[in-house]
């Protein structure tokens, strides 16, 4: 994709990008090969331990529920105009159609209840290959892949995070948990 910031690093003497793209079935492949490798994480860890010591000692968080304002926040931390995932929707109209806050607060909280199922174009994304360095070429190592997902997943997740560092904060449980994973 020829952008400005490509045509100024050719002006500029720097590298070329050719449209050149690694071979869709060993791409499949070799990313195949690393995302299916299923690895379980150490549940006997130290830190694991004391982490749930200290949740025993302290009440545990209420339930996340999402308002209006909680959308409204979290909506305008979303960049305006950048590539849509499958849904097509664009940050600008999440922010700007501010009458579907509500609306979107609703069927957030219907889904964190259970009393609605998650829809599967809410948590699937189309995920592209990116090339790390044009000198490499178009070797299947050289490309990153990257996940577009829909602006309401990440707006879902945002106000899901925002509201746990709260509670975190709040307990004063923050630090521990830190203490505990560098121990």
């Amino acid at each position: 994709m020829l952008t400005r910031k490509n045509i100024y690093n050719e002006l500029n003497g720097g590298e070329t990008r050719t449209n050149e793209v690694p071979d869709a079935e060993e791409s499949r492949r070799y990313w195949g090969d690393i995302w299916t490798v299923e690895k379980e994480h150490n549940k006997d860890a130290d830190w694991l331990s004391e982490v749930k010591d200290e949740v025993k000692r302290r009440h545990s968080q209420e339930v996340v529920t999402i308002s209006i304002e909680n959308v409204r926040k979290q909506a305008k931390k979303m960049p305006n105009w950048r590539s849509p995932s499958k849904d097509g929707v664009q940050g600008y109209w999440i922010k700007n159609l501010t009458n579907m806050h509500d609306r979107i607060a609703d069927q957030l909280n219907k889904i964190l209840m259970g009393m609605d199922t998650l829809p599967k174009w809410l948590a699937h994304g189309r995920t592209v290959l990116c090339q790390k360095d044009p000198r490499k070429g178009n070797v299947v190592e050289n490309y990153r892949p990257i996940t577009c997902l829909p602006l309401v997943w990440k707006l879902m997740t945002g106000m899901m995070a925002d509201q746990m560092y709260e509670y975190l904060e709040r307990e004063n449980s923050y630090n521990i948990l830190f203490q505990s994973a560098t121990n």
